[in-house]
């Protein structure tokens, strides 16, 4: 439907451009590893902050590859103009998974959403109080 529209291109090229910086913003947050500072590392151990970094890392950069997939996907129909080439992030995963290595990828991709999964549940636990509340 937005396709159709005057501008509906365009449109639909910024919202996967868009999707795509949300997923390089993932990445960066991923290699830098700021999230750690977010922690009450005094509450934590050596082992727990390991393993929270890496789980951030892994599961970050497992939304950044979704976003970019998702991302490419809208850019690609944006440019072709074409809705068909549409796909939301299921849509998009069924193209991947029918390429040579395509299952491969999506099981890298589904174990960093667990790691991810899991980073959350230790930012729940262990996140600093915002504005040294209590």
């Amino acid at each position: 439907m937005v396709l159709a529209q005057p501008f509906g291109p365009w449109l639909v090229c910024m919202s996967g451009g868009m999707l795509i910086g949300v997923g390089l913003a993932h990445f960066s947050r991923a290699y830098t590893a700021h999230f750690m500072q977010e922690y009450a590392s005094g509450e934590m151990g050596a082992r727990h902050q390991r393993w929270a970094q890496w789980l951030g890392e892994w599961g970050l950069a497992a939304r950044g590859v979704t976003f970019g997939i998702s991302g490419g996907f809208l850019l690609y129909a944006g440019i072709s103009a074409d809705p068909s080439e549409a796909r939301g992030l299921g849509g998009a995963l069924v193209v991947v998974a029918q390429q040579p290595y395509g299952p491969w990828l999506l099981g890298v991709v589904a174990l960093g959403l667990v790691a991810y999964g899991l980073f959350c549940l230790s930012q729940a636990l262990y996140r600093r109080p915002p504005c040294g509340g209590s």
